[in-house]
């Protein structure tokens, strides 16, 4: 079985306080007058985990959690046993979603990444 570890700003945002379930990317294409780029879309999702029935210790893993997020213009690595299989250059973090949980044993996460490419609206779209 392969295990894929994903880490933010040189972080495993998730190391001994949970778990990312789903990876999911899309791209779409900003425009700016006549210069355009690619941007990538890149959301994580799964659980954070604490102590059985300790809430304080619940608490205290989304606030390590979130502070593992708390810097924009970071890469983005994904990596697959050990072997780095893709990266997302300069990302911002534009939402971390914890729902509407009751935030007993476990608190499922959804957290959105933009990236955009270093050469950001550098292409012209006139020939």
């Amino acid at each position: 079985m392969s295990k894929t570890t994903v880490l933010y700003n040189s972080i495993n945002p998730v190391s001994n306080i949970g778990t990312i379930e789903t990876i999911s990317k899309s791209d779409e294409i900003i425009r700016y007058h006549n210069r355009w780029a690619i941007a990538s879309r890149i959301e994580l999702a799964g659980k954070i985990s604490g102590l059985c029935f300790d809430f304080n210790n619940l608490i205290q893993n989304q606030t390590t959690f979130c502070n593992n997020f708390s810097q924009d213009f970071k890469d983005l690595q994904i990596f697959e046993n050990n072997q780095q299989i893709t990266g997302f250059p300069y990302c911002s973090v534009e939402s971390i979603d914890f729902g509407s949980d009751k935030y007993v044993r476990i608190i499922p996460f959804k957290v959105s990444i933009l990236s955009i490419r270093k050469t950001f609206f550098l292409v012209s779209m006139e020939s």
